[in-house]
């Protein structure tokens, strides 16, 4: 396909509905999290509060086949718009090393965002879901050669992730995500609030669940490992731990809501492509 024929797709209004789509998506899937983690922090510890278990509990509601394969759709949609933003540069973030690291961040982002979308397709397949598959995961990355290193590396990659997302938060960086011409005071208020407090939410989980992982490494022990669902009950244990949780439970909702917002207000910096103009820059989530 030549290469001006896909810029021109991507340049195109199809496209920016295309991406748009996708941030409903991940606003719905972020929004059940944070339901499903405020019965955590309401005393129902078996809730799982993470992505699997929010598929799954939105394959139990009525016409569960429909929503499930929208929220797929809506979820490969936003993977296929962070991917692209990597590889075609939408952002025009350029070839140096920062735009390098940026851009791969995003194809990364967008991967990972592909495997939930196969998921949620995979519950209407009848796959299970089990909180118990980082605990899992970590014994096997164990006992491989320098496997303590990789599990402490992938935890001081999830502790960054959350650090990162605290400092979006305090930063007000996340405002370049906003479109300049079409969002009015209070949308833009509606949008500042939600998404300062779920990035802040989002960091403190990622931040423990770093932590938690990096003790694994220390440790060599696989149990001491936590997904995001247990997470959030080894943070419902602590002293306060329902009040922690039902913060950050209301964090996940209120990051749901500003990723619907922005399906309407978000700045998609694709229509410079046929210019060749810069686009503001995103960043990756």
């Amino acid at each position: 396909m030549p290469a001006e024929t896909v810029r021109r797709a991507l340049a195109s209004h199809w496209f920016d509905r295309f991406a748009r789509f996708g941030y409903a998506a991940k606003g719905m899937a972020f929004g059940v999290v944070g339901l499903l983690a405020a019965r955590v922090a309401l005393g129902q510890s078996q809730e799982q509060a993470d992505f699997p278990g929010a598929f799954a509990e939105i394959g139990e509601q009525p016409l569960n086949a429909v929503l499930l394969i929208v929220l797929a759709a809506g979820l490969f949609a936003y993977s296929g718009w962070r991917i692209v933003q990597g590889v075609a540069d939408v952002g025009g973030e350029g070839t140096g090393v920062k735009g390098w690291v940026k851009r791969g961040g995003y194809v990364l982002v967008g991967l990972s965002y592909g495997v939930l979308a196969v998921y949620a397709a995979g519950i209407l397949a009848g796959w299970s879901t089990d909180d118990g598959e980082i605990r899992d995961w970590t014994a096997s990355v164990l006992a491989w050669p320098f496997g303590q290193w990789l599990v402490g590396l992938a935890g001081a990659l999830v502790l960054g992730s959350g650090v990162v997302e605290l400092y979006f938060a305090f930063s007000r960086t996340f405002e370049v995500e906003l479109g300049s011409d079409d969002v009015n005071r209070f949308e833009r208020f509606c949008l500042l609030c939600t998404g300062w407090y779920g990035h802040a939410a989002r960091g403190v989980v990622y931040s423990a669940a770093g932590v938690f992982t990096i003790r694994a490494a220390v440790q060599f022990d696989p149990d001491e490992a936590r997904g995001l669902a247990e997470t959030f009950r080894e943070l419902a244990a602590q002293p306060y731990g329902a009040w922690i949780v039902g913060f950050i439970a209301a964090g996940f909702v209120a990051f749901g809501a500003y990723c619907i917002l922005l399906a309407f207000h978000r700045h998609i910096p694709n229509e410079g492509l046929m210019q060749g103009q810069d686009a503001r820059p995103g960043r990756n989530e």
